[in-house]
C-alpha cells in the first residue's frame, strides 16, 4: 500500500498513520521548510481568498470581518514553526444555512492551521516521533518542500 499524506498539520495524525502501516507498506508525505516567506504569506490575495473560502460557502466574506495569520514556534520540538487562520466578526452575521444561525460579532471562527519545518525537525518528525525510516527523499529545487518515502 502506499499513502499520500500532504500538509503535515497534525503531528498524531503522523504516528497514528505510521502505526497502521503494515511490511511493505510506504508513506508518501510532503512538509514545507520554513522560510521567511512564510511570515508574510497571509497578504497574498490568493492566498486570503483560499483561506477564507469555508466562510464563503455560508455567506461569508472579509469584508464581513477580520481574517488574521498567526506564526508561532511549536515548543514540543525545536524548528516546528506554525501558521494559524481564524476569522473575527465585525458585525452579528446571520449564516447562508439552514435555521439562520448567527455568528455574534467579536467571535472568532478558526480556519485551520499548518506546520512548516526546518529539514532537522522534519526528520525528527518522521523517525523520532512517528518511528518511520526514511528510504528516500527529494527537495524542491526552491528548497521549501521536501517529500520523503518512508517505511515502518
Amino acid at each position: 500500500m502506499i499513502t499520500l499524506l500532504t500538509s503535515l498539520g497534525y503531528l498524531l495524525a503522523l504516528r497514528h498513520v505510521a502505526e497502521c502501516m503494515r511490511s511493505g507498506d510506504r508513506l508518501v508525505i510532503d512538509g514545507e521548510i520554513f522560510h521567511e516567506a512564510i511570515l508574510t504569506r497571509g497578504e497574498e490575495p490568493a492566498v486570503r481568498r483560499f483561506a477564507l473560502a469555508p466562510l464563503a460557502t455560508v455567506g461569508i466574506g472579509e469584508d464581513d470581518g477580520e481574517l488574521r495569520f498567526e506564526h508561532k514556534r511549536d515548543d514540543r520540538h525545536a524548528g516546528l514553526h506554525l501558521t494559524t487562520r481564524f476569522f473575527r466578526a465585525d458585525r452579528d452575521l446571520t449564516l447562508a444555512v439552514p435555521g439562520e444561525p448567527t455568528l455574534p460579532r467579536g467571535e472568532r471562527v478558526f480556519l485551520n492551521f499548518r506546520y512548516a519545518y526546518t529539514p532537522e525537525s522534519f526528520h525528527w518528525l518522521l523517525a523520532k516521533h512517528a518511528g518511520l525510516k526514511v528510504l528516500e527523499e527529494v527537495r524542491s529545487a526552491d528548497g521549501n518542500s521536501i517529500v520523503a518515502i518512508c517505511s515502518r
